[in-house]
């Protein structure tokens, strides 16, 4: 019977010591890996020389009779294509002759009201707008304001 007796007792430490090993584990924290974060792809900074003069100096230009312009940014050339950045002006109660840039652009009108005609056909803008050109169109910018004169940013993707 002793022998009985000690066999049972080393089948419940056993038991017993399995039961602590079997819940141990599942009480146990599983450490999750932390969620990547994803590493935010680098910008190019912006070469300083490719920019225009200080705005004093880099003075707008009439590009067409009504129209002035003036180049912000040149970036550097991709393959065949040429990205420039220019700002558009005219004056208060002028309407600017016909033009055509040496590319499509995207207009964004920054101050004043008025209509642009591309391609012969008219859209009244206002601050805010945008609009966009097709290479070879002819574009012409008319101001409503008699005290603003309209400002468009336009961004400038040629061929060489």
């Amino acid at each position: 019977m002793f022998t009985k007796t000690k066999a049972m007792s080393s089948i419940v430490a056993i038991s017993f010591s399995a039961v602590l090993l079997l819940s141990g584990c599942r009480k146990q924290n599983i450490v999750k890996p932390a969620p990547s974060v994803p590493t935010p792809t680098p910008t190019r900074s912006i070469d300083r020389s490719q920019l225009a003069p200080d705005p004093q100096q880099n003075s707008y230009r009439q590009y067409a009779p009504g129209l002035l312009a003036r180049t912000v940014y040149k970036a550097d050339q991709t393959g065949d294509l040429n990205v420039e950045i220019w700002d558009l002006l005219v004056g208060p109660g002028k309407r600017s002759e016909a033009a055509t840039l040496p590319g499509g652009a995207v207009f964004e009108i920054r101050s004043g009201n008025g209509a642009v005609t591309i391609a012969g056909k008219r859209r009244d803008v206002k601050t805010g707008a945008t609009l966009s050109l097709d290479d070879g169109d002819s574009f012409q910018i008319e101001n409503t304001s008699a005290d603003e004169p309209v400002s468009i940013r336009l961004v400038l993707i040629h061929g060489r």
